[in-house]
């Protein structure tokens, strides 16, 4: 482990970065995108994180947030590193942008307002915060006030909706028939999930 973290001379400098970042991020912590104290648990995953209630059985909603963290939501979105944060309610997702909080849904975009693709990123949303799976808490580093934040030391990280990311294109052979149009990812499951199937 010693000589990870010495340079020795004829280590080309790029490779002794990687060795740097393999040792800071990978070797010191078992799981370094993870952190777990006092019953909550963030899983960091390139520009987003998401935040457990360790002891709960079920996603937890706005209420049930609000009563156990009073006022993180708003905190965290006023943080120069995010750009929002997400989290569930009865009428659907609640987001949090520089301290302001926005219902979110079709007629209201909230903080998405000025993009053309405002639909498409509020369904986007609503769809992350219908998966049990994600955090009760989904916090991001897209539309940051420094620029858009990766929480894990990556270079390219992706997975959010920034207009750079959110529109996508498919390349596959001339022979393979996919569904038309595809309005969403669901869409493919089908055409993957063949993969899977014996010849």
């Amino acid at each position: 482990m010693r000589g990870i973290r010495v340079r020795r001379r004829e280590t080309p400098a790029l490779l002794q970065r990687f060795l740097n970042y393999l040792d800071e991020d990978f070797l010191r912590r078992r799981e370094p995108e993870a952190y777990q104290q006092d019953g909550v648990r963030v899983i960091s995953a390139g520009p987003n994180a998401f935040l457990y209630a360790l002891d709960a059985t079920a996603p937890l909603d706005a209420e049930a947030l609000e009563h156990r963290f009073p006022g993180l939501a708003g905190q965290l979105s006023r943080s120069t590193g995010v750009g929002f944060v997400l989290m569930r309610s009865q009428r659907g997702p609640l987001c949090y942008c520089r301290g302001q909080r926005y219902q979110l849904c079709a007629s209201e975009p909230g903080p998405f307002a000025e993009r053309a693709d405002a639909a498409v990123v509020v369904q986007a949303i609503a769809d992350l915060m219908a998966m049990p799976s994600a955090g009760d808490l989904v916090i991001y580093g897209i539309d940051a006030p420094e620029g858009h934040v990766s929480f894990i030391a990556e270079v390219g990280a992706h997975a959010g909706p920034s207009p750079d990311e959110l529109h996508t294109f498919i390349v596959c052979p001339a022979n393979v028939t996919l569904p038309s149009p595809i309005d969403h990812p669901i869409q493919l499951y089908e055409h993957f999930i063949r993969y899977q199937e014996p010849p």
